[in-house]
């Protein structure tokens, strides 16, 4: 932060904390450094389904959001044997019954 990100733009309103641009940058610095190739390129992966989790649906009942629930769970069964997912899955699953039973 001190080396790279001098530049007041990469502080928050305090101008002592680093605003998200500058935590984005030295994370990203973070990963080059010490995560594995292999870390590395499921990083993308990880970070793209853990956004669809966070999805809010208008309706849960919809089949657009159904078809979205099965492919984030075909996701999740695609990366089970590299890193547990189960709660995920369950998280899904819920949705698909309860989307299936309305």
């Amino acid at each position: 932060m001190i080396d790279d990100l001098r530049d007041y733009r990469f502080y928050k309103a305090d101008m002592i904390h680093p605003n998200e641009v500058a935590e984005q940058y030295i994370f990203e610095q973070f990963v080059k450094t010490y995560f594995s190739d292999d870390l590395q390129a499921f990083l993308p992966k990880w970070q793209q389904i853990k956004k669809a989790l966070t999805h809010k649906p208008f309706d849960i009942t919809s089949e657009a959001h159904q078809k979205f629930l099965k492919n984030v769970l075909k996701q999740l069964e695609a990366i089970e044997s590299q890193v547990d997912v189960s709660a995920e899955q369950q998280q899904i699953l819920s949705q698909i019954s309860k989307g299936v039973n309305s």
